[in-house]
């Protein structure tokens, strides 16, 4: 499954409707009639994105959805409004409750599945910098004093000089933000790299919207930045495309000024909270838990690192992953070729490690041929192939390093272990890591170049 959806809707056949239309598109579904069931469900199961009917009679969604976001246990859970009057006035009113996306009446199930696509992209994103923040500030980082913000730069790009004025006075009453324009897709990224904008603001008549996207995050400058693209109103096949090539935000041309605030500040916010994160993270953990020859996370840091990992895992009732790779008879490689290249060895290991996992995932040297890989979210099969990838790549790789003797043979015997969280009480990671590092010895025991699963988890 790629996600876990709750539907909130008092009408029996709508639930079933968009169950079977997301259960198609892959999606575990949860089903409730209430507000109080669905508060109940997102206690108990930690949905990924909530999609709600607010154009029930019965059920305050408005009030439900401003409860939810002011609640710090779901701030993150996306909502999508559903059912609604595709007027400016009812737009705004579910967005400043607290909706993520409203999507009026009817629905084109191509958008809705492509806005559910990038708004788990966000929270994905989210989870990751979360739980590295959690791990620094229970190492003893504590998060900056959040500065004075100079007004967000917002970039305009318009897609035709004829379409300049239009923008500028559609954002000409947004006084609290600074604004540029470039006209023109190559003038917007070549400027735009030596003075970013916070949001990037593509008007989609005459220009190719998700090439320029595909451009903007393809620059290590730019990749942070947010974007917001405009569409020419009932374009739905323009909006689906550029959701998917990685824009925050889409709207059409008729927007209303209040809801296009509504939705930039929401972008903003965004940005700023990852980078926020991202500093606190970058700045304050390199020197204290990385790994100075790989720069990998060390022992310390993923000794931390997983007991977030553990407990959000056992909160969302999903299963997570811990595999310990060791690289075979590494004493024999320092010995017959010298320390500088078993370092060399390590370093390279290391860099396809995390070639081969997520972003998502925690990869860590433990040891000093040993490496641990965290995988939350992940099952016992999944874990398996991600183990024998790697395997498999490491063997394949060639490890000479310009040495006149030939390649150095290298190859690396792994430990799997999986907790499903089925227990009523958290398993404490080092019970985990336990059964991995039993795993680990009996691969190194049965021949080496192998991975093997723990008891429990075979």
């Amino acid at each position: 499954m790629t996600g876990k959806i709750l539907i909130l809707d008092s009408v029996a056949t709508n639930r079933i409707v968009m169950k079977v239309k997301l259960a198609a598109a892959r999606y575990e579904t949860l089903t409730a009639a209430t507000c109080k069931d669905a508060l109940q469900l997102m206690e108990q199961d930690r949905p990924d994105l909530l999609l709600i009917n607010l154009s029930d009679p019965v059920e305050d969604g408005h009030q439900f959805c401003k409860r939810l976001k002011t609640n710090p246990k779901f701030r993150d859970t996306a909502i999508v409004a559903i059912g609604i009057a595709d007027t400016a006035r009812v737009r705004f009113a579910a967005l400043d409750a607290g909706v993520d996306e409203v999507l009026p009446h009817p629905i084109s199930d191509a958008l809705m599945l492509a806005r559910i696509r990038g708004l788990l992209r966000r929270r994905i994103a989210n989870l990751e910098w979360d739980i590295r923040n959690e791990t620094s500030q229970a190492l003893g980082f504590e998060e900056e004093v959040a500065p004075i913000l100079a007004p967000a730069h917002l970039c305009l790009a318009p897609g035709s000089a004829n379409r300049t004025s239009v923008l500028k006075n559609l954002f000409a009453n947004l006084t609290q933000f600074r604004v540029s324009v470039r006209i023109g897709a190559g003038a917007l990224a070549t400027s735009a790299e030596n003075a970013p904008g916070d949001v990037f603001v593509i008007d989609a008549w005459n220009i190719d919207a998700c090439a320029l996207v595909s451009d903007i995050y393809s620059r290590p400058s730019l990749r942070n930045s947010q974007i917001m693209v405009i569409a020419p109103k009932g374009r739905a096949d323009i909006a689906v495309q550029a959701l998917d090539f990685g824009a925050g935000e889409v709207v059409y041309d008729d927007i209303s000024l209040n809801e296009l605030s509504i939705r930039i500040d929401s972008l903003i916010q965004h940005k700023r909270r990852q980078d926020r994160q991202r500093k606190c993270v970058l700045s304050g953990l390199e020197a204290a838990t990385l790994d100075p020859l790989t720069g990998l996370y060390n022992r310390r840091y993923a000794k931390t690192h997983l007991k977030s990992v553990a407990e959000q895992a056992f909160a969302k009732r999903e299963s997570y992953a811990l595999l310990i790779f060791d690289i075979d008879h590494f004493k024999q490689i320092n010995d017959r070729f010298g320390h500088a290249h078993g370092d060399l060895v390590l370093k390279k290991v290391a860099n396809c490690l995390e070639q081969n996992f997520r972003s998502l995932d925690l990869v860590a040297r433990i040891g000093g041929e040993e490496f641990l890989v965290a995988m939350p979210e992940t099952s016992l099969c999944q874990a398996e192939l991600a183990a024998e990838r790697v395997r498999e790549t490491i063997g394949r790789e060639s490890f000479d390093f310009d040495r006149s003797e030939g390649a150095i043979n290298v190859t690396v015997s792994a430990g799997v272990a999986v907790d499903d969280v089925l227990g009523k009480c958290l398993t404490p990671p080092e019970v985990l890591f336990s059964k991995a590092d039993a795993a680990l010895y009996e691969a190194k025991a049965s021949g080496r170049d192998k991975v093997a699963l723990s008891e429990q988890a075979a």
